[in-house]
């Protein structure tokens, strides 16, 4: 990147060619640069989604909910977040790479849904208590369920934090480097 544009300036070439390649190159190395930081810092959260997933699944199961009517088929193509609070997936292998965002604006979007639906798997955790009292349970059984969902009501909106911070990332790299999508998209689209 220096060396050469160095050398063709001491051989007596073009001042404004050696320039433009040092220019080239400067630009090139700092496009890289970037691409390279936007994913670390995707696979950081990713990691951090992963861990988060898996003490959700290590800390409790839900709390008791009441019997819903099934979604219609419907409910499951009107996008990401927009589904009950329950269809919360945990994060796979290969999985943050399967759908990907567009671009930065539809990462955001993404991501706003994906926090939203991080706060929302903590509601039932928030209203338990409330419900027990409602219904006259003992002291000690309220207690119980407050102690009992403090750390998920904490843990489930960091969930869709890293979530949300995943695919917000993710469509910022993709604006910077689509052949990037691109590819992703071949490779996870599946067989067919």
């Amino acid at each position: 990147m220096v060396l050469e544009p160095l050398k063709q300036y001491r051989a007596g070439e073009d001042a404004e060619r050696v320039s433009r390649t040092m220019l080239r190159g400067l630009v090139s190395f700092l496009r890289h640069m970037t691409i390279e930081s936007i994913d670390l810092t995707e696979r950081v959260l990713v990691g951090a989604q992963a861990t988060l997933e898996y003490a959700n699944t290590r800390m409790g199961a839900e709390p008791k909910r009441q019997p819903r009517p099934e979604p219609s088929l419907d409910a499951h193509f009107e996008g990401p977040g927009t589904g009950s609070a329950g269809d919360w997936l945990p994060v796979e292998r290969g999985s943050a790479n399967f759908l990907q965002p567009g671009g930065a604006a539809e990462g955001l979007q993404e991501a706003g849904s994906s926090f939203t639906q991080g706060l929302r798997t903590a509601g039932p955790f928030l209203v338990r208590p409330l419900l027990e009292i409602q219904r006259g349970a003992p002291k000690e059984q309220v207690l119980r369920s407050v102690v009992s969902g403090i750390p998920m009501c904490v843990l489930r909106p960091a969930l869709g934090a890293t979530a949300a911070a995943a695919t917000a990332i993710r469509g910022v790299r993709n604006s910077v480097d689509p052949s990037h999508r691109r590819e992703m998209v071949r490779k996870y689209r599946g067989p067919g």
